[in-house]
């Protein structure tokens, strides 16, 4: 089965922040579909997105393939993934890796499956998802 996974935030930079996390999961044919939202607080937009990675996978346990669709530039950093997991999530200038915690557990959660990440790409939920997060931001207080 393969579950294509669609994740927004409010926060949009990189100073840290309150924001929202939204998060849409479909079928391979867009059928199914299960919409989640939630508080992130002191995160940088970076740090919001792996958190939401972070929580999808623990609702994907019994899945194998996973297309994780993001508009944050972190997703570029998932082809370090096992370089990172194999070094002690040590990077290339021998410092620990910038929210090393969370890779560590989303290393941990994706073992043995295949992730597939797509960056910027369009899709039917993007705009969707980022205009329900400011909209749940204001409410929150974090959006003005």
């Amino acid at each position: 089965m393969i579950v294509h996974v669609y994740l927004e935030t409010s926060i949009k930079w990189p100073k840290q922040s309150d924001g929202i996390i939204g998060i849409v999961f479909t079928d391979q044919d867009d059928v199914n579909r299960k919409s989640l939202f939630g508080v992130v607080q002191n995160a940088s937009e970076h740090e919001a997105v792996l958190i939401g990675i972070n929580r999808a996978l623990d609702y994907l346990r019994e899945i194998d393939t996973i297309h994780i669709h993001v508009s944050s530039t972190v997703g570029y950093s998932f082809k370090y993934l096992e370089k990172w997991q194999a070094s002690g999530f040590v990077g290339a200038k021998g410092c620990k890796v910038k929210h090393a915690e969370i890779w560590e557990e989303i290393s941990e959660k994706s073992k043995g499956k295949m992730l597939k990440m797509h960056i910027n790409e369009r899709n039917g939920y993007r705009n969707w998802l980022t205009n329900e997060c400011d909209m749940r931001g204001r409410k929150h207080g974090f959006i003005l």
